[in-house]
């Protein structure tokens, strides 16, 4: 079996994503910025939106057809900009919009 660490310190441009409701970005970021200063990557960072039942009546992943202010890059995907919000949110989550770094 191949080393884990040693496959991820090699990769030149790895894809580090952090799958929740914002704030999981943010240790995807940190995984990120380690890998561009110790390894000399050029990580690519990503998130995906999720919702919990007690947050959201509509548990899961965030459609791209919900999030607002985002150019869809293909299907399922779409940029980040400064400010994102979800128009489901809007209406029936606890937060008005979060903030991507």
């Amino acid at each position: 079996m191949a080393d884990a660490e040693a496959i991820l310190r090699a990769a030149r441009r790895p894809l580090v994503i952090g799958m929740g409701g914002g704030g999981d970005v943010v240790g995807a970021l940190a995984s990120a910025e380690f890998a561009r200063l110790y390894d000399g990557a050029e990580p690519l960072v990503g998130g995906l939106s999720w919702e919990r039942r007690p947050i959201d009546p509509v548990p899961g992943p965030r459609r791209v057809d919900e999030i607002e202010g985002a150019d869809l890059l293909a299907p399922g995907c779409c940029s980040p900009v400064p400010v994102l919000a979800c128009a489901a949110a809007m209406s029936t989550s606890r937060s008005p919009a979060w903030r991507a770094s």
